[in-house]
């Protein structure tokens, strides 16, 4: 019993290390074959297609831009882990139901919070029309 153990762990072991071998091998081999011109379009700002609107390189961005992509992430982290357990929810015994049903009571006030503090709400800024980035947050 125990050496089953060890084995399972050895093997995680190996994998781990050979996957980490075969991701610094393709990152190194990106960076040698791949070829390397600087010219004035390619270090040139990108803004979706379109002539940047000034030629500075630096913008200041309202930091509720960073909040929803950081709040998107948690969303999609949370489902990740709220999805076996949803789909394995009949087969759990009754201390896994109620951790499922405290980890979903979690995220409803998550939610709720997020809701209150107007975290969530987009509009497109009466000043500056290009400007889809200005959030209302109200604390």
């Amino acid at each position: 019993m125990a050496n089953d153990n060890i084995i399972n762990y050895i093997n995680l072991l190996l994998f781990m290390v050979s996957t980490s071998i075969i991701i610094l091998i393709l990152i190194i081999t990106t960076f040698i074959v791949s070829t390397k011109r600087y010219d004035r379009i390619k270090v040139s700002m990108y803004e979706c297609g379109f002539e940047p609107f000034d030629d500075t390189t630096q913008h200041t961005f309202n930091i509720n831009f960073y909040n929803v992509g950081l709040l998107f992430l948690l969303f999609d982290i949370e489902l990740i882990i709220l999805l076996p357990g949803l789909m394995s929810f009949s087969i759990l015994t009754s201390i896994g139901r109620c951790w499922m049903v405290l980890f979903m009571f979690i995220l409803i006030i998550g939610f709720i919070y997020e809701f209150n503090k107007n975290i969530l709400v987009i509009h497109t800024s009466i000043r500056n029309p290009h400007n889809i980035f200005a959030f209302t947050n109200k604390n």
